[in-house]
């Protein structure tokens, strides 16, 4: 970053000073506070680009803190740090506005990557602010330049106002400015009745100006909304120029204005009017919505995605000791059937994280060249055969282009649409489906994060009871629902959003009540690369040891303790490792022996992909199987793609074991 970042940390002493020295290290500038008091005095004497918010329960005003500098600080970006016992305070938070989540124990890069995206959004957000305001001021300054020279020549105050809008429609500088401009420009006498409007204010307000012309704001928009414009315009007639936010009744909509006012002066500086330049904030306003939704949901994503893989590790240990439990019973043992219940309740567990995995875009299984008008069709005709009553449309291009795709997550991804319309039509209606190809230029993907090209797009409309403007904004949320109690979890259009992002693309809701919903799915068509080296042939496996030795290397007691047993109970020599740096010094000293690691992903300390390139340095034909609690991410498949074995995911049974590691050592 080209300026040094200024960070608010909000936590106790104690629990401060990794934070701080991590900021330290990283040369950036930093102050603690701790209370209200203390951190209203920091916002008085400095301009903070992030503030670092802890949760932990021994921050008892947290919610009153996020409130405050929220208040205060308009563009400041909040992190929040916390652990899994806080989550419910953080995702509190987060639901306040703050905007990004760190989870402990967290990585000195993590945490100084997480905080510098914060504060290049803030500052990205400061400068398209700075940018708006900067043009508003340059067509005030010269408005303000070119009125009070056409003013300075005229006489009287009656006449002078005739003879002013005669003179101005005459001009032609002026005129073509006046004529020409985006904003809306306007004039009022003392009355506060309009004497000019430009084209713009006609076109935005869809009023002629024969209809603006002898009448107030009052006659035109009523006593309520007027109320506000006059006791402004009141100031500026006493000679002071006004810069305010005000929402005006545009074409029976209220919307927001960026509203400057100045005073109009005759040559011996009596005010005898205002002139104003209004300018439309819908579409700022939308913009800044869509974006702090993006980043809410971001947010909860990585508080969702550290909440999967803490229970994922729980699973483990829990499905791999009823693994072992069941060899020990006869199938005709009623205990044996108790467990075969526990181990059907795990999985429906896993079903349950692999859904919050999807939100949190936990990463893809196996991606490849699909073509998404065949995938509707088939997923669409699944849906039919179980909702007679609904009537489908369905329409696409006939040459439509290829995706890049997990194909099953893209099937999900449907199927929770599908559901969802019929969900919205108990009675029947009509679903539309169609497939289209777009470009997308800068302008249009601004709010996603995305990159600019060619884009496949699925479209699904149907005839519903639709939705409020406060539910499409929470509808992307885990674990929000408007069925009742016990009819859904509140995951299948979160699990859609997060697949969606992780491939790339993004997905628009627009709804109305009693009028249907639209969902609009855009995924970046493929483009052709060089070959993917995961085809590549593995190596040969050594021959001859009658008995193999396997590398677990875990930083969670219960997986590495359960995940012992079974290598054993399958019949390997199983060496167990807590760390990256635990696991180097068991491979350097029987590497030669060690037939396979099975290595965790995500550790504190050395990561799973830094004690991968270590292992490889200590010996280069070392087999490596990845397992963790997320899926697929881009860093896993890179390693796969530089000679790693394969990937078993959390939570694991014996025989998915078995077989993972039948394929790692062949």
């Amino acid at each position: 970053m080209s300026q040094t970042p200024r960070i608010l940390i909000v936590d106790e002493p104690e629990s401060s000073q990794r934070l701080q020295s991590i900021l330290h290290g990283a040369g950036w500038d930093f102050h603690p506070a701790q209370g209200l008091a203390e951190i209203l005095e920091h916002l008085k004497k400095l301009d903070f680009d992030a503030a670092l918010v802890n949760v932990g329960r021994e921050q008892t005003d947290v919610y009153k803190i996020v409130d405050q500098l929220l208040r205060e600080c308009r563009d400041i970006r909040i992190v929040l740090v916390a652990d899994f016992d806080s989550s419910d305070r953080a995702l509190e938070c987060l639901r306040r506005g703050a905007h990004a989540y760190v989870l402990k124990p967290f990585g000195r890069a993590a945490l100084l990557k997480t905080v510098e995206t914060a504060v290049e959004q803030k500052r990205m957000v400061a400068a398209e602010r700075r940018r708006a305001e900067a043009e508003l001021a340059e067509s005030k300054e010269e408005m303000d330049r070119v009125v009070q020279e056409k003013t300075f020549h005229l006489l009287e105050i009656n006449e002078r106002l005739k003879e002013e809008v005669e003179f101005l429609r005459r001009d032609a500088a002026f005129r073509s400015l006046f004529e020409t401009a985006q904003d809306a420009i306007f004039l009022k006498d003392r009355r506060l009745a309009y004497t000019l409007v430009n084209p713009a204010m006609e076109r935005l307000f869809g009023l002629p100006a024969d209809q603006w012309i002898g009448k107030t704001d009052r006659q035109l928009f009523g006593e309520e909304a007027a109320r506000s414009m006059e006791q402004g315009d009141s100031l500026v007639l006493e000679g002071e120029t006004l810069e305010k936010e005000l929402v005006i009744p545009m074409k029976g909509v209220a919307t927001t204005f960026h509203v400057t006012r100045i005073p109009l002066r005759d040559p011996a500086g009596a005010v005898t009017g205002l002139w104003g330049i209004a300018r439309d904030l819908t579409a700022t306003k939308r913009l800044e919505r869509q974006f702090q939704a993006a980043q809410r949901i971001e947010s909860l994503g990585t508080l969702a995605g550290g909440i999967a893989h803490n229970f994922n590790n729980l699973l483990t240990g829990i499905l791999g000791t009823v693994s072992l439990l069941l060899l020990d019973l006869d199938p005709a043992d009623a205990r044996y059937r108790k467990l075969k219940k526990v181990e059907e309740y795990v999985r429906s567990g896993v079903d349950l994280t692999q859904k919050l995995l999807g939100f949190a875009r936990g990463g893809k299984y196996e991606v490849k060249k699909i073509d998404l008008k065949e995938v509707v069709e088939r997923t669409i005709s699944v849906f039919a055969s179980t909702k007679k009553e609904i009537i489908l449309h369905h329409e696409g291009d006939s040459d439509l282009w290829p995706v890049m795709a997990d194909q099953g997550q893209i099937e999900q991804v449907l199927m929770n649409l599908y559901v969802n319309a019929g969900q919205a039509m108990p009675n029947g209606g009509h679903l539309y489906l169609k497939t289209e190809n777009f470009i997308l230029d800068e302008t249009y993907i601004r709010p996603y994060a995305v990159k600019p090209g060619r884009y496949v797009q699925v479209t699904v409309r149907d005839t519903g009871v639709g939705m409020d403007s406060e539910t499409q904004e929470r509808i992307f949320e885990p674990f929000f629902t408007t069925k009742e109690m016990g009819k859904g979890t509140g995951l299948g259009l979160a699990a859609a959003y997060g697949i969606v992002k992780n491939h790339g693309g993004f997905i628009n809701v627009t709804s109305e009540k009693g009028r249907g919903s639209t969902f609009e799915i855009l995924l970046p068509a493929y483009e052709e690369e060089g070959k993917d080296r995961s085809e590549e042939s593995l190596l040969a496996m050594e021959k001859g040891t009658p008995r193999k030795t396997v590398l677990l290397v875990d930083d969670e007691e219960m997986v590495a303790s359960v995940g012992k047993e079974l290598l054993e109970t399958l019949g390997y020599e199983a060496l167990v490792a807590a760390t990256g740096e635990e696991a180097l010094n068991i491979y350097r000293a029987h590497w030669d022996r060690i037939d396979l690691v099975v290595l965790d992903m995500i550790m504190p300390g050395m990561s799973g992909a830094e004690t991968y390139g270590r292992l490889k340095r200590v010996n280069p034909e070392a087999r490596v199987l990845l397992s963790s609690g997320y899926s697929l991410d881009v860093e896993a498949e890179k390693m796969l793609r530089n000679g790693c074995r394969g990937f078993i995911q959390k939570p694991y049974s014996m025989k998915a074991l078995a077989a993972k590691l039948r394929e790692a050592l062949t």
